[in-house]
């Protein structure tokens, strides 16, 4: 339900008259929850303060290094007072406000590492005992493995999503004119099942928010999903490829049908959770006319980095987080090398980041600003887990991000690329629903031109790829011993 209590200044008659229509379209879905942004007068200042902050350190290196070293100094603090996983530890039965910021960064990578599985099954031990539960959201994800996790969040953590969102478009020219008359962003999701509800966004100026499910159960008729976007216009679509590719294959459909209704115009779609291949993204901005901007993101850290408009990796969207980049076992690679991803900061008083590895691998390059104008360190090669080795019929040996690059030039929204321990390949994919050209033989063709053409290679073409509820699909997998096994 819209909370009036907490809604900017708006003259009465207009206040609920959006989301009156929203709710009573004659496209609308069957909605099944109620929500609000949950921002009181004093969590928004909060968020107003994250987003002026944002905008000043990401351009200052020296400003930001000293925000970081106070935010680390009162973490650590707050750690070895509150935090039961830090309670005990050694290294933090000292001052940390007598250290210099240089020893702040020593004391904070001498600090043991915090993963997935750690809040997953000891939640607990990461939340601060003087934290009130009475703000706390609790998100449910899969991640990359298909162990559910809870995680923990505050409508604050949750409102800064909405500074970081603008941040990136506006890296990319794009400056989108919200109103509280409008739709401003539409979370398109394609599930079995999802909460779906309109409400709100008081930081992108009260203006309308949607997140819908297009799962045709959810609509009177399997058209509808499409008619209903088009209908309100959002200014901004956000939502994984597999879910913008069934978007535009229901407008392709109505086309098909006669329907002159026009197409779904948003000045920009920002895409999460999967890696966009090449032919996914040249449909998508087609289709919808529409630039497409990629986030690295998870649900415990937020948004941690966008694709940068020149193409050359990701750049580090937050200004209140520190990266770290291990090898499997911890220990810090070379400048530039790849490895695992570490995080420490952030804004969820329920979960703070003390070092931890998110499971996704890359290179972090911080050698100044970059061609596209912004000075933010960049993630490239990034990879959603720890890169994989595959052994050629040539017997050489090739990586995961190989197998990406030819999978890449065909319209995979989903798929799993497995080697057995007799050297044998497995590809199952599920290719996007416009898409009528690509077969089984021309994948695994174009497969055999990397892996040898006397690899023996099973595709299969699964069109429900994905659809059940054990969690995301895992793209790469091995039983091949490794050469050094």
């Amino acid at each position: 339900m819209y909370d009036e209590s907490t809604a900017i200044d708006e003259p009465e008659k207009t206040k609920d008259k959006l989301l009156h229509e929203l709710k009573e379209s004659s496209h609308a879905p069957k909605f099944n929850y109620e929500a609000t942004d949950m921002l009181s007068n004093a969590g928004l200042e909060l968020v107003r303060k994250f987003q002026a902050e944002l905008k000043e350190l990401r351009l200052d290196k020296d400003l930001r290094g000293e925000f970081m070293c106070r935010k680390l100094r009162g973490l650590l603090t707050t750690a070895s007072r509150e935090i039961f996983n830090y309670m005990d530890l050694d290294e933090l039965k000292v001052d940390v406000n007598e250290l210099t910021d240089a020893e702040i960064m020593d004391l904070l990578h001498k600090l043991p590492f915090s993963k997935r599985e750690d809040l997953a099954q000891r939640p607990w031990k990461h939340i601060p005992i003087s934290e009130s539960f009475n703000d706390m959201i609790v998100y449910v994800t899969a991640g990359t493995t298909a162990e559910p996790m809870k995680v923990p969040s505050h409508p604050v953590t949750t409102g800064c999503y909405s500074p970081l969102l603008l941040e990136a478009l506006h890296q990319h020219g794009i400056h989108p004119e919200f109103s509280r008359d409008d739709v401003g962003i539409c979370l398109v999701c394609f599930q079995e099942k999802t909460v779906t509800f309109v409400t709100r966004l008081q930081m992108v100026h009260n203006s309308g928010f949607m997140k819908i499910n297009i799962k045709d159960s959810e609509w009177r008729d399997p058209l509808d999903p499409y008619r209903y976007i088009r209908q309100f216009q959002p200014r901004l679509l956000t939502g994984d490829p597999f879910s913008f590719s069934e978007l535009a294959h229901l407008g392709n459909l109505l086309e098909d049908a006669g329907d002159d209704g026009g197409r779904i115009q948003p000045e920009a779609m920002i895409t999460t959770a999967v890696a966009l291949k090449d032919g996914i993204r040249s449909y998508l901005t087609d289709h919808f006319d529409a630039k497409v901007i990629e986030l690295y993101s998870l649900t415990e850290t937020g948004p941690v980095a966008y694709s940068c408009r020149m193409g050359h990796g990701y750049h580090v969207l937050p200004h209140d987080i520190v990266l770290e980049v291990v090898d499997h076992d911890g220990n810090p690679v070379g400048a530039g090398d790849i490895g695992e991803i570490t995080i420490s900061g952030g804004r969820n008083p329920y979960f703070p980041l003390i070092r931890y590895r998110t499971g996704d691998w890359g290179r972090v390059d911080r050698s100044g600003t970059c061609e596209c104008g912004d000075p933010m360190p960049l993630i490239k090669d990034l990879e959603g887990r720890q890169p994989i080795l595959y052994h050629t019929c040539n017997g050489t040996w090739i990586n995961n991000r190989d197998i990406t690059a030819v999978l890449e030039q065909f319209p995979i929204t989903r798929f799993h690329f497995h080697q057995d321990g007799s050297g044998n390949f497995h590809l199952v994919a599920r290719l996007a629903s416009f898409d009528k050209m690509t077969t089984e033989e021309l994948l695994e063709s174009a497969l055999q031109n990397i892996l040898g053409n006397t690899a023996r290679i099973d595709v299969k073409i699964d069109p429900k790829l994905g659809d059940s509820n054990r969690g995301k699909v895992i793209p790469f997998s091995t039983e091949y011993p490794l050469f050094y096994e």
